[in-house]
């Protein structure tokens, strides 16, 4: 037995709900390969905030937490081989750390808005994007997108099938879920925590300021340490990859 603790949308579905969704998913998927089966999402990143917990012989008084986020979409494909560049979206429309040069000019995918939030327009702007993409390379994908309202927009890509999850699923069989955005923000705060101590070895004093432009550039190098095995995995322990192969399997024979 153990103690474990209900929350979210986890909460609110059972495991024949689970197996339905994903068989049908699943089926949706056997008619694609596994480089022309993406998943998007976003998630929200505490960029500026100081560790909460660490090894110490004695109690620790701690610091204020730093609540300022951005937000991160975050999205690739079912073998590792594509992952997308980050898109970022701040408060700040002309942060002052990038000196009056725009984020774009950087390589940064980069937008803002008053909540740091994804809204139906960036992502409509995001898609045709991939869309257009996906139209130069001649390619013709899946594209995997939980129910949020902002997902759900006017245009319709031609290179692209917007598939959607059945609500409070995606806890459950939704890739980017299985570990891909939990190994990107760790990999981000050990990259935080790294800049901290050496900083501290270098005898400053706010080991923990940092301004948008730095945390950007370990949002992109986190996201490019998550590797193609990593991807992997994750799609595999989402149930889909596993579901797939026995699809293509039964329809070859």
């Amino acid at each position: 037995i153990k103690s474990i603790r209900r929350h979210g949308e986890a909460a609110s579905v059972d495991q024949a709900q689970v197996a339905e969704e994903r068989v049908r998913i699943t089926k949706i998927l056997s008619q694609y390969k596994p480089e022309d089966q993406y998943n998007f999402d976003e998630t929200g990143l505490f960029a500026y905030a100081p560790p909460d917990r660490g090894l110490a012989l004695r109690q620790m008084s701690g610091r204020k937490a730093n609540r300022f986020r951005i937000t991160i979409g975050l999205c690739c494909n079912a073998d590792g081989s594509d992952k997308r560049d980050l898109f970022i979206i701040g408060k700040s429309r002309k942060p002052r750390c990038f000196n009056s040069q725009s984020p774009t000019t950087k390589g940064f995918y980069y937008r803002a808005n008053q909540s740091a939030w994804m809204t139906s327009f960036l992502f409509q702007e995001w898609l045709q994007n991939f869309d257009l993409a996906m139209q130069r390379e001649g390619r013709y994908v899946i594209l995997l997108l939980d129910n949020f309202s902002a997902h759900r927009v006017p245009y319709q890509p031609t290179h692209i099938h917007l598939e959607f999850f059945a609500p409070n699923m995606t806890p459950f069989i939704q890739p980017l879920d299985a570990g891909i955005i939990r190994t990107f923000k760790a990999l981000y705060r050990r990259a935080f925590c790294k800049r901290a101590v050496d900083l501290d070895e270098a005898g400053e004093r706010d080991i923990y300021k940092i301004n948008l432009l730095e945390a950007m550039l370990m949002t992109n190098s986190a996201w490019d340490r998550v590797d193609a095995s990593t991807i992997r995995n994750c799609w595999k322990h989402s149930g889909l990859q596993r579901y797939a192969l026995f699809f293509v399997v039964f329809l070859l024979c």
